[in-house]
């Protein structure tokens, strides 16, 4: 498990959507899309903790109806 204190540069997909909670399926569009951006340590594929990040926030936030 991954500590929030201290993370990497970049993920794996596999860090990626246990971060997230995202399946791998969702993890490829978002590469594929450029929602998050990818590199390549070799034949890994990395999605950067910035872009990661930056997709989060930039997710709708909702709100509850009826909330005070």
């Amino acid at each position: 498990m991954l500590s929030l204190a201290k993370q990497p540069l970049a993920y794996t997909v596999e860090e990626f959507c246990a971060l997230y909670g995202v399946r791998h399926t969702k993890a490829y569009e978002l590469m594929k899309t450029g929602a998050v951006e990818r590199v390549k340590i070799g034949a890994a594929t990395r999605i950067t903790r910035e872009s990661a990040e930056r997709w989060f926030a930039s997710l709708p936030r909702t709100q509850v109806k009826g909330a005070a």
